[in-house]
């Protein structure tokens, strides 16, 4: 074996914030159910932790034959910059207590 973790819980108020700036920025988006053995593992045992991904061509992801386009790029740091705005004015508690 070369590493083990245990799945993780990931911050639903984070999550909503994610999906609330998707809607704001008209961005499709999908809550997914990930199983890969992100940072985030070992990072939300400490502090609240979500994962955005952004469109991969083909959907192939974490190999060498992973690309992305530019527009997609750019779209997840506008979608995660909103995600920063609302954890700097301190409204994803508020979303998390609405769940």
């Amino acid at each position: 074996m070369i590493s083990s973790a245990k799945a993780v819980h990931l911050d639903d108020g984070l999550m909503l914030a994610a999906a609330d700036a998707c809607e704001k920025l008209a961005v499709s988006h999908l809550r997914m159910i990930g199983g890969g053995g992100h940072d985030s593992q070992n990072i939300a045992r400490i502090v609240p932790t979500c994962v955005m991904h952004i469109p991969c061509l083909n959907g192939v992801s974490h190999t060498p034959e992973e690309f992305a386009k530019i527009e997609d790029i750019m779209t997840g740091i506008d979608v995660l910059t909103e995600v920063m705005a609302d954890v700097a004015n301190d409204n994803t508690e508020s979303k998390r207590e609405g769940i």
